[in-house]
């Protein structure tokens, strides 16, 4: 069963807070004078289950560099590549959405090599 952990980014302080469940026990999101815990967990980032190639946890949100992606012309021709986009949960299932190429592939461990790259958040990203 896959770990149910989140990530909620904090502007003020300009990075994660984690919460979810830890070996057994519950950590609540992070809360400010103006932020529900409603809120919190509305804006928070589900961790997908997969690591990346480094060992780094895949969450929603982050960018990644999804390597070894086919679109249909590509399986006949037996030529994979590399495709950049943002994690997301849609319909039930992980995908990575790379808005500039105009697809979405689902995120699966068997099929690609993932390396996340930087995420919605901070500077630089997409």
């Amino acid at each position: 069963m896959r770990e149910l952990k989140f990530r909620q980014w904090i502007e003020k302080s300009k990075q994660f807070h984690y919460w979810g469940f830890f070996e057994d026990r519950f950590e609540s999101p992070a809360t400010g004078s103006s932020v529900t815990f409603a809120d919190a967990h509305r804006c928070s980032h589900q961790f997908t289950g997969l690591h990346d190639k480094t060992g780094k946890e895949i969450y929603e949100g982050d960018v990644v560099d999804l390597q070894g992606g086919y679109l249909i012309g590509d399986i006949f021709s037996g030529q994979s590549r590399d495709f950049q986009g943002v994690v997301e949960f849609i319909e039930g299932r992980f995908v990575v959405n790379c808005k500039e190429d105009e697809v979405i592939f689902e995120l699966q461990k068997e099929y690609h090599v993932a390396v996340v790259i930087g995420n919605i958040h901070e500077e630089g990203a997409e």
